[in-house]
C-alpha cells in the first residue's frame, strides 16, 4: 500500500536582489486600494513574497474571488488565513522583532490580516486608499522569509 504523500511547504529564500523587487512591489502598492481577490491581505502577502522569492506561495484557487463572501469561502477551504500561511512558509514563530519581509498575522479591528513586516516595529497591508504602515504593538504569528 502506497504512503500518502504530505505536501510540505515552500521554501522560501530572498533572492540576493529581493530588496530592489521589494521596494518596486511596495511602490506599484503606494496608491492601488484594497479590491478582494486582486489587493486583499491575503493576496498582497503572496505578492510580495513572489516579489522577494521568484516563487508565488499562493495555493491554487486563491486568487479569483471578488467579493467579501468569495474570500470567506476561499479562506475556510484553505484553512484560513493561519492555515494558508503555515502551509506555504512552514510553522509560524511567535516574536516582537519580524525581519522586514516576514510575513505577519495582525490584527485590525475585529478581523485578522496578513502583512508583511517593515523591520521598524510595523507592518504593510492594503487599505482602502492604498498602501498601509500599521505598529505591529506587541507579540506576533510570523512566517520567516530568509
Amino acid at each position: 500500500m502506497a504512503r500518502p504523500q504530505l505536501l510540505l511547504p515552500m521554501t522560501m529564500q530572498k533572492t540576493p536582489d529581493w530588496r530592489l523587487h521589494f521596494d518596486a512591489f511596495l511602490a506599484s502598492r503606494l496608491c492601488a486600494p484594497f479590491v478582494w481577490g486582486v489587493n486583499d491581505c491575503a493576496i498582497f502577502a503572496a505578492d510580495a513574497v513572489l516579489a522577494m522569492t521568484g516563487q508565488d506561495p499562493a495555493p491554487a484557487g486563491l486568487r479569483g474571488h471578488r467579493t467579501a463572501r468569495q474570500a470567506t469561502r476561499s479562506l475556510r477551504r484553505h484553512g484560513e488565513l493561519q492555515g494558508i500561511a503555515t502551509a506555504a512558509l512552514g510553522e509560524p514563530v511567535l516574536t516582537a522583532e519580524p525581519a522586514e519581509g516576514d510575513v505577519v498575522l495582525v490584527r485590525t479591528g475585529k478581523r485578522q490580516a496578513l502583512a508583511i513586516a517593515n523591520g521598524q516595529g510595523g507592518a504593510f497591508g492594503p487599505a482602502a486608499t492604498g498602501l498601509a504602515v500599521a505598529p505591529l504593538g506587541g507579540p506576533v504569528l510570523c512566517w520567516r522569509v530568509c
